[in-house]
């Protein structure tokens, strides 16, 4: 599963006014595709690709309606930064209709 949110191109004049909603679909498809290629060297079950722009934490939790459990990462890059949720993690933990585990990112 991979998900974003649209930026707002106005307030940024950093942004090229040639932007396009297509460049972060393709980025995403290329994070995607790369995921499952990893996941497919030790998945034992079927694997199913989602997208979306609606941004990640709606597309969890949407996707989880009906699940005993979901799973999510933390990408807490330094030990305070770990210490507090990031705003996906966040947002699942309120509105999920199941149990939330919060899986941290190994120190590197």
């Amino acid at each position: 599963m991979h998900a974003w949110h649209m930026p707002l191109v106005a307030p940024y004049p950093y942004i090229a006014a040639d932007f396009e909603a297509a460049t972060f679909e393709t980025c995403a498809r290329q994070i995607l595709d790369q995921a499952i290629r990893r996941a497919q060297l030790t998945a034992e079950d079927h694997i199913t690709k989602l997208m979306s722009s609606s941004g990640p934490a709606s597309l969890l939790l949407e996707t989880a309606k009906g699940a005993d459990l979901i799973v999510v990462g933390s990408r807490g890059r330094t030990a305070a930064k770990a210490a507090i949720l990031g705003s996906v993690s966040h947002q699942v933990t309120l509105h999920a209709t199941c149990p939330v585990v919060v899986v941290p990112e190994e120190p590197t």
